[in-house]
């Protein structure tokens, strides 16, 4: 699916963005007949910060998160919690480096829990916790753009 292989290698690309680049970040949804996507990173662009894919078939939820933690170590468990005003959801999340450009990626599979809509469509910023670090992320267009991830998912 050619949607996930952008995505992947957005999240790759994500933490060499400079910050100017950051700027243009926002809520991008896709959909296909394997599964839909939200991803927040910058449009037409190999910029992702974060990425929900949902597999049509399975409805599994993948949340991938581009962040570097304290001895990043391919295979390392880390719990990721994403919260809002929404409420909270620890996610146990396996880390890994990328060859193509080095940037470390956590991911987590889950199914969309009630929990998960809410921390994407009530608030104005997503959270998202690992070790001692914390992202931010405005959920300005979240809600509209989850739309499809909820159906293909929920």
């Amino acid at each position: 699916m050619r949607v996930t292989v952008i995505a992947l290698a957005g999240l790759l690309a994500a933490a060499a963005v400079p910050v100017s680049g950051q700027e243009g970040r926002q809520w991008i949804a896709s959909q296909s007949p394997e599964g839909a996507s939200l991803i927040y990173g910058t449009p037409q662009s190999d910029d992702v910060l974060l990425r929900f894919s949902c597999d049509a078939t399975t409805k599994e939820l993948t949340v991938a998160f581009a962040f570097e933690p304290v001895g990043a170590m391919d295979g390392m468990q880390l719990d990721m919690e994403l919260f809002s005003d929404g409420g909270g959801l620890v996610l146990n999340a396996t880390g890994e480096r990328m060859l193509m450009d080095d940037a470390f990626v956590l991911e987590a599979k889950t199914s969309l829990e009630p929990e998960l809509r809410q921390i994407l469509t009530q608030g104005e910023t997503l959270s998202i916790m690992v070790q001692d670090g914390v992202e931010e992320i405005p959920l300005a267009g979240a809600a509209k753009d989850a739309a499809a991830l909820f159906e293909q998912c929920g």
